[in-house]
């Protein structure tokens, strides 16, 4: 008995005659809640991939406008250096600008879905801790 005259407190959870502690202060309970959220929450394998080749294809996009634009101004195509009838400019630069639109307008959608999916993970792992937590 203690001072108090209380047994004293048993804080191993080895012992089979003594009530184990509970689930989140067990040393192992930080590793069997990593493992029971990363088998919960859905990795949103493809809409990431997809978001990926967006991302990709805005860049290549992007890569190609700046081609397009250093081959009119370089003349190296004759249907590229073509006044326009109706603005005056190279054909090259019309087609770049839309390229290049094109392609940051995919760059964005690519990103945005990134982050959607990463924050919908986000969300679902805090909800499991929280549940967890709360024993539900």
């Amino acid at each position: 008995p203690t001072a108090a005259g209380l047994p004293p407190a048993h804080l191993s959870h080895d012992d089979d005659d003594r009530t184990p502690l509970p689930r989140l202060v067990r040393p192992d309970a930080a590793e069997e809640i990593d493992e029971i959220i990363a088998s919960a929450i859905p990795s949103y394998r493809t809409g990431r991939l997809v978001a990926a080749l967006l991302t990709l294809l805005g860049w290549l996009g992007i890569l190609l406008a700046l081609a397009l634009t250093a081959a009119t101004f370089a003349g190296t195509a004759r249907f590229l250096t073509a006044p326009d009838t109706t603005m005056g400019l190279p054909y090259g630069f019309l087609i770049a600008a839309g390229a290049l639109g094109s392609a940051f307008a995919a760059l964005l959608v690519g990103q945005l879905a990134r982050a959607l999916f990463d924050m919908a993970a986000s969300n679902r792992e805090l909800t499991e801790i929280v549940r967890l937590r709360s024993g539900l």
